[in-house]
């Protein structure tokens, strides 16, 4: 019954009890009344239900997919400055965003392990030492309740051809 409309040239019946196919018949007049005002308004079994459009359209429900790539780690004064100024772009970026948030890319920095008070941002998978990108990326997380979700997920230890560890997901 979930497919009715695509259902062409064949008569549906759904079976309602008659004290329904009554409550359903005397909605009929509130129904048209409603979709007359601009709502959205349906019937669900022996109710009315009506929403209003923004409620269907509501920033809430929106999501803003954010693609970021943060210039690689430096102690030169014009390399700290560029990554300053990334990070204040993304902060003004982030906060014009939908509530909704994925922000994905390349920070160029190692978070290591969860410390004390980082949780929500940093999963249990951490691993290595973290850099100052790193404490950056954790802090922004941190800030703008967001999680490193790579550090949540266990990774798999293989060996390259040069007995180098290399950590895949």
């Amino acid at each position: 019954m979930k497919k009715k409309k695509d259902l062409k040239k064949i008569y549906v019946t759904e079976d309602y009890p008659k004290d329904v196919l009554a409550k359903r018949k005397a909605l009929q007049a509130e129904l048209v009344e409603e979709r007359k005002k601009g709502k959205i308004a349906f019937l669900k079994y022996d109710k009315l239900v009506v929403k209003e459009m923004n409620q269907l359209t509501s920033k809430e429900e929106y999501w803003s997919i954010i693609q970021a790539y943060s210039p690689t780690e430096s102690d030169k004064k014009e390399d700290v400055d560029k990554i300053e100024l990334f990070y204040q772009n993304l902060q003004r970026t982030v906060d014009t965003a939908h509530k909704n948030v994925i922000l994905m890319g390349d920070f160029n920095g190692q978070i290591g392990e969860c410390r004390a008070g980082e949780e929500y941002a940093i999963g249990r998978y951490g691993h290595g030492k973290r850099s100052k990108n790193g404490e950056r990326l954790v802090n922004f997380g941190l800030e703008n309740k967001l999680s490193i979700m790579n550090s949540f997920y266990k990774r798999k230890r293989i060996r390259n051809g040069l007995g180098l560890p290399k950590w895949i997901v």
